[in-house]
């Protein structure tokens, strides 16, 4: 062969800075996207939970309540104490998902109601909480969110 076979030809050695980029952009874009999703995940999770735990304190009162017209002197640390709700649960601090606490009293209006609350949320999870819990609500009633603060009545 001659030199002049050669001429034009380009020979490459190795990987070039533009593959190394766009190795790293597309390594960036599929960790953001999976961090995006996770924490959707764990968002509906902990939601999930709130809910879940929201209903158990309706069934713990409703077996606090018994066979009594009504709902007066029940509260969070009643039902601990009467081995309703798990120890965990003290008096209703700190201890649902989005860190902030519940609470179970007798409706103000009615004492055939109780109130119970969940604080913490951020206005938009407080207002998902809120449509999944309202077929679990008293008739008549709807749970509302104000502020992070979602309060549903239960009979």
């Amino acid at each position: 062969m001659t030199l002049s076979n050669y001429k034009g030809k380009k020979t490459q050695q190795g990987i070039g800075i533009v593959e190394i980029l766009l190795g790293v952009a597309l390594i960036g874009i599929a960790a953001v996207f999976v961090y995006v999703n996770a924490t959707k995940a764990t968002q509906n999770t902990a939601n999930k939970q709130l809910t879940d735990e929201v209903v158990l304190i309706k069934s713990a009162g409703r077996a606090w309540r018994g066979v009594l017209p009504h709902y007066t002197g029940v509260s969070i640390a009643v039902m601990v104490d009467n081995g309703l709700l798990n120890s965990s649960w003290g008096s209703g601090t700190s201890i649902n998902p989005a860190g902030g606490n519940y609470t179970a009293v007798v409706n103000a209006s009615d004492a055939t109601l109780m109130t119970v609350t969940a604080t913490g949320m951020t206005q938009s999870e407080c207002n998902g909480n809120a449509r999944t819990l309202a077929p679990n609500a008293a008739e008549g009633t709807t749970p509302s969110c104000t502020s992070g603060t979602l309060t549903v009545i239960f009979r």
